[in-house]
């Protein structure tokens, strides 16, 4: 069974030999690879989204389960209520600092990252 059906493959081959094929035959094919590749790539990137925005929801809703009672209006009129008091200024005022860190390293980023971004479009 296995040598008819070889023999018969080659049989076709070389009935086939004097095809000729057209001369947009390497571009069309070249365009089929590259539209197959394109498709590949959005389904990868939709994927990797949705598995990402999945797994950020998951997590934030654990966190709201797990913390469910620390968000309760109670505890937090008790939370603020304790940062009025005089023992806790070293605490708010080293909280403030981190706060403005935190802000000021996210202005440098972003204007590091435009400085970056049009010296690679100059670049090209």
């Amino acid at each position: 069974m296995k040598k008819e059906n070889d023999i018969a493959i080659r049989e076709a081959l070389k009935s086939s030999e004097n095809v000729e094929i057209s001369e947009n035959f390497n571009i069309n094919l070249m365009n089929k690879v590259l539209e197959v590749s394109v498709k590949k790539k959005r389904k990868e990137i939709f994927l990797t989204y949705s598995l990402l925005i999945l797994a950020s929801l998951g997590l934030v809703s654990l966190a709201v389960f797990f913390l469910k009672d620390i968000f309760s209006v109670r505890f937090l009129f008790h939370y603020f209520e304790s940062l009025l008091l005089p023992e806790s200024a070293s605490i708010v005022l080293f909280s403030l600092y981190i706060s403005i860190l935190i802000v000021l390293l996210m202005v440098l980023d972003a204007f590091f990252r435009n400085v970056r971004q049009k010296h690679f479009n100059n670049s090209n």
